[in-house]
């Protein structure tokens, strides 16, 4: 099986940009709680819900755009930057993955949902932790969610426009009277 960490190895938490501690709540623990290192490093995560060969090639190719984009507009007002892979890490971390070959856009959706409701806290590569970041059941739901989403949102913003599932999905005006 093709190694899914990442392009560099970042085992040594001592080594990252800057590290702060958090402790995360446990209300009612007698227990001391468990310090968790908040890790912030700037990073390249390619979250690719089909797993396949390694993304080294996508990483580099960003860190090139970065570069270009760098020299082009901030080199000259804020000096050199160096975009490699010491200064901006890659990885592939493992992330919940699709069964079929269409639903690629719902795991990007779901991807981006899930990094807001559950914030990666520690970006020291190998990220490990979101193999299991949404249930699949919540993915399985999403296309549910975002019609009636769409279709809220039409109602309310206009209600001129009706939906007919009678007339192949097709929007229609209904006559004013």
């Amino acid at each position: 099986m093709p190694s899914n960490d990442s392009d560099t190895n970042m085992d040594n938490p001592e080594s990252a940009m800057a590290t702060s501690p958090a402790v995360p709540a446990t209300p009612n623990s007698k227990a001391a709680p468990a310090v968790v290192y908040s890790v912030k490093q700037p990073a390249i995560l390619i979250f690719d819900s089909l797993s396949g060969p390694s993304r080294s090639s996508v990483v580099r190719t960003l860190r090139e755009y970065l570069q270009v984009e760098w020299d082009v507009k901030k080199a000259e007002a804020e000096g050199p930057r160096t975009f490699d892979k010491d200064g901006i890490r890659g990885a592939n971390p493992r992330v919940p993955q699709q069964t079929n070959y269409s639903d690629c856009g719902i795991y990007i959706l779901q991807y981006v949902e899930s990094f807001f409701e559950k914030p990666i806290i520690d970006y020291s590569i190998p990220v490990k932790g979101l193999a299991d970041w949404f249930p699949d059941d919540r993915v399985q739901k999403k296309r549910a969610e975002l019609r009636e989403l769409i279709l809220e949102l039409q109602t309310r913003l206009n209600p001129d426009l009706k939906y007919d599932p009678t007339q192949d999905g097709c929007l229609s005006m209904q006559a004013q009277q």
